[in-house]
């Protein structure tokens, strides 16, 4: 039997056989493409919306956003820690007493903190810390006098200017690097110098042109009990489109979004895949006011224009709304004041067209929830003022309101202490008259009274007095109506069904020591 004889005999068989294997090829290749999956990792990817500025924890600039901090902290130890209720707790510092009749602590360090270059952390450290960074001009470190090392580096002395009432909730802020990594480090920018901590992680590399940092568990840090559980690696990578961010996230090649945005949290909460932490947090929102640009009438006329509750109904947005600048919770609430919202539009249309000067530029973060945008411009425009709406990534917009090209503006912050006054000076401390307000967020100027209560908030006061100063405050700042409060809100974490422990307390500390990955 020939050849074809064979073939043609045994045809049937042979096309089914054929028809089997495509069948099985095709399959497998469907298989593939339908139920991909991402390669094992095991870094611990956090998605943030927005980069980092820098890496200077002496630098106001670097420390001020929230991102920032979570890097700082898992980067750099203090002498002290506190908690949301106030509590101080040790860190560096093993015990610490005030001195009496002084406004001084000195503080015992433990001798087994080491930097992430294997050095051991001395009082040297900390006094060139906090010396440099109030020579930046840091204020966090304003309230510093001077700063002794004692008994052979074992022990250091801060002299404070005054001993408020949270004095150590700003001592817990200061961060402790490396003197000789940081003097060896002769580069413009000091990377190298600065990046050398004594926290849990250790920053292995930071690309700012593809915005991802990347961290590993610093194995000989001195809390050993703190990190015997914790993700060896983590990686940073800032994703400023959310719906992106949820996307990688589904896909796996993420492991949890940050600060997820209000307005879309109800979709996410739709997603199998996806769990939606919700942390009570002081996360607070305002439309802002450039001072320079905008005079008191028409201030005045913006705030009776803004129907903030309708806003928030109309766009059912999961916020609580806010009447003071310091929200319920914090020291230094003021119930006593109103919003300024005029019920008779009609009134506030009058008053308007009677303005020389009806533009307003209207500056508003990319992320934000934009609705919240196009709601306040149309109420705004309702009335009569002519509304020009710029809506840029979150450090252009931060670049733009500094140098004071927007007339209002609308931001949100996550206050970091349960103390009023830190919101306060980051935002509305004046300049002196004739000064120029660049650089600084409300562009207020020449206002003594609100100078003098900022600096009277900050001395040896007692608990009860403070409040009172910080309530004084936010009246007059109603009167002047630099900024009308909009809404207080919870801050959302997205994670994977695998990821447990992540989430931040009410002032956004983020503790990343606590993450695991469930296998």
């Amino acid at each position: 039997m020939d050849f074809k004889q064979l073939l043609q005999k045994y045809k049937k068989q042979l096309v089914i056989g054929t028809a089997v294997i495509l069948f099985v090829v095709m399959g497998f290749v469907v298989y593939k493409k339908l139920f991909k999956t991402t390669p094992p990792r095991n870094n611990f990817v956090v998605a943030m919306p927005n980069d980092i500025v820098g890496y200077d924890p002496g630098n106001k600039d670097h420390t001020q956003s929230a991102q920032g901090d979570r890097l700082f902290y898992c980067i750099h130890s203090t002498l002290v820690s506190t908690n949301e209720n106030g509590d101080v707790l040790p860190q560096v510092a093993k015990s610490w007493f005030k001195v009496e009749n002084e406004d001084a602590v000195v503080f015992t360090l433990r001798d087994d903190v080491l930097f992430h270059n294997g050095k051991k952390l001395t009082a040297k450290d900390v006094k060139f810390s906090f010396e440099r960074a109030k020579g930046k001009q840091h204020d966090e470190y304003e309230n510093i006098e001077s700063v002794e090392e004692l008994e052979g580096g074992t022990k250091v002395k801060l002299n404070l200017k005054a001993f408020p009432a949270f004095a150590y909730e700003s001592i817990a802020k200061q961060r402790i690097i490396s003197q000789e990594a940081v003097k060896q480090d002769q580069t413009k920018d000091q990377l190298e110098g600065l990046k050398v901590g004594s926290g849990p992680y250790q920053l292995v590399s930071w690309d700012s042109s593809e915005k991802v940092i990347n961290l590993k568990l610093f194995d000989k840090y001195f809390d050993k009990e703190k990190i015997k559980n914790s993700q060896k690696e983590i990686v940073f990578k800032t994703i400023s489109n959310q719906d992106t961010a949820l996307l990688q996230l589904s896909a796996g090649t993420v492991d949890a979004v940050l600060d997820f945005p209000v307005n879309k949290v109800a979709d996410a909460k739709k997603q199998k895949d996806i769990t939606v932490v919700e942390n009570a947090a002081v996360k607070c929102s305002y439309l802002m006011m450039n001072n320079q640009k905008v005079e008191l009438e028409k201030r005045k006329l913006i705030a009776q224009a803004l129907d903030i509750k309708k806003i928030i109904t109309q766009l059912e947005l999961p916020v609580k709304p806010l009447k003071t600048f310091i929200p319920e919770g914090e020291k230094g609430h003021n119930t006593n004041i109103s919003y300024a919202y005029n019920t008779n539009t009609q009134e506030v249309k009058n008053q308007v067209s009677q303005l020389p000067n009806k533009q307003i530029k209207f500056g508003f973060s990319a992320k934000e929830t934009p609705e919240v945008a196009n709601k306040i411009k149309e109420q705004l425009q309702e009335v009569g003022f002519e509304v020009t709406l710029d809506i840029p990534e979150f450090n252009t917009f931060k670049t733009n309101l500094k140098k004071g090209d927007y007339d209002i503006f609308f931001m949100s912050d996550m206050h970091e202490m349960a103390y009023g006054h830190k919101v306060l000076t980051d935002y509305m401390t004046p300049k002196n008259e004739g000064d120029s307000t660049q650089g600084t967020w409300a562009h207020i100027s020449g206002d003594q009274t609100l100078k003098d209560l900022l600096e009277q908030s900050q001395t040896n006061i007692d608990l009860g007095t403070y409040v009172q100063k910080i309530q004084q405050i936010q009246t007059h700042l109603d009167q002047k109506k630099y900024v009308v409060p909009f809404y207080q809100q919870n801050i959302y974490f997205l994670t994977s069904k695998k990821v447990q422990g992540l989430k931040c307390d009410l002032f956004t500390r983020t503790d990343f020591t606590k993450v695991q990955l469930i296998k």
